[in-house]
């Protein structure tokens, strides 16, 4: 199939989807360190092990979405090299 400056449409997708997950993994860090700074600060062993709870769940959504984001990051490195006429921002030279 020949490349026709049009095709950069077709990637415009993959490149929306990657900002999605890259923003949803840095609101999933950003919690997780909250219930982490709110574990340490709580006091008695009720509060602590409701907070040791609602880290772990955290810590498990932050894996999943930096997990998400490394699979797209990871595709586009290998595909963006192929695309000549896409610069490292997603965007048409």
């Amino acid at each position: 199939m020949p490349w026709y400056s049009d095709h950069f449409h077709e990637f415009r997708g993959i490149f929306k989807l990657f900002i999605k997950f890259e923003k949803q993994a840095y609101a999933a860090i950003e919690f997780e360190h909250d219930r982490l700074c709110k574990l340490n600060n709580a006091r008695s062993e009720a509060t602590k092990k409701k907070y040791q709870e609602q880290y772990e769940q955290a810590s498990q959504v932050c894996l999943e979405k930096m997990d998400l984001y490394q699979q797209i990051f990871d595709a586009l490195m290998l595909l963006i090299p192929s695309l000549y006429f896409i610069n490292q921002e997603g965007r048409p030279c």
